[in-house]
């Protein structure tokens, strides 16, 4: 599928499902505790790629011992440190915080991709970057700036600058993915990795005795946040990133906010406001002028 859809497509149905899974969240804060939330879902989409990528893994091992490095590298950041830190964080910070240091991604991978390989950044992707920030900054202030200056930080917002870090660090270091390596493999492997770190939290949370309930709810949100935000939205972040480029895939990351605030306003009534209208126009005009070629760009 992610030969025949369009690279601006897939990253579009990426942040789609990460929007739905921010919904989701909100609903099981305090149902299920952060690192469990984590390890579950990265256990349920391991099991659910595994029969389809475990034979093609074990063909191309030697790839994988070729390139550990790099891919163990990307596990950990991509899977295990970025989830984790997230899940903790969205415990004990509010959402404008959290979707506030979460927007600095784009700025973060660019200034990374330039770091490790001197790649610069256009005039015109710097702009539209600049555009979708201010779209994003109108949606959580609710269109009062005043809000900024109110803002208080805690241990969460601490630990959102990490794994905002670790995220932009995986987008920009995706270039690295060993090209021979099937894509289904690379996802089952970084889940792989990912899920040591992550198991290693949860068995301290564990420790501390924080479990939840088996109801209906908890399931039902853990059946999705196992599949289409991970599985899924990986498969497509990762391919979409690859076609386009660090620099330009991650400015869609930016729509995760205007799908969080339409979804939440089909699936759990909350109010549709004008300056929802205003971020998203420009959070889109934004991705739009940071992603589309120039007429006559080389295609290259």
């Amino acid at each position: 599928m992610t030969r025949v859809l369009p690279p601006w497509l897939l990253l579009v149905l990426a942040t789609l499902f990460w929007g739905l899974n921010t919904v989701i969240g909100r609903a099981v804060v305090g149902e299920i505790p952060p690192v469990a939330m984590s390890f579950w879902r990265w256990t349920i989409a391991t099991l659910v790629i595994l029969p389809f990528a475990l034979p093609t893994l074990i063909r191309q091992w030697a790839v994988v011992r070729a390139h550990w490095r790099i891919l163990v590298l990307l596990g950990v950041l991509g899977v295990g440190v970025y989830n984790t830190l997230l899940y903790i964080s969205l415990n004990s910070t509010s959402a404008v915080n959290a979707a506030l240091l979460n927007g600095f991604s784009p700025a973060a991978t660019v200034f990374f991709t330039w770091l490790v390989v001197r790649e610069a950044i256009s005039r015109r992707t710097a702009i539209g970057m600049f555009i979708s920030l201010v779209g994003l900054i109108v949606i959580v202030t609710r269109g009062d700036l005043a809000v900024l200056t109110g803002l208080r930080f805690n241990l969460g917002d601490l630990l959102m600058i990490p794994a905002v870090v670790c995220w932009s660090l995986y987008t920009a270091l995706l270039r690295f993915k060993p090209k021979e390596l099937d894509g289904f493999a690379f996802i089952l492997l970084t889940f792989l990795v990912g899920l040591v770190v992550v198991g290693t939290a949860y068995a301290y949370e564990l420790s501390t005795g924080a479990g939840f309930a088996l109801t209906t709810e908890n399931l039902a949100a853990l059946a999705y946040v196992g599949t289409l935000p991970s599985l899924v939205s990986y498969i497509f972040w990762n391919a979409g990133v690859l076609a386009l480029g660090a620099n330009r895939g991650v400015q869609f990351y930016n729509l995760v906010p205007v799908w969080g605030t339409l979804l939440a306003v089909l699936l759990i009534s909350e109010a549709y406001q004008f300056h929802h209208f205003a971020g998203m126009v420009l959070i889109l005009a934004g991705v739009w002028l940071a992603t589309a070629r120039p007429a006559g760009a080389s295609r290259a």
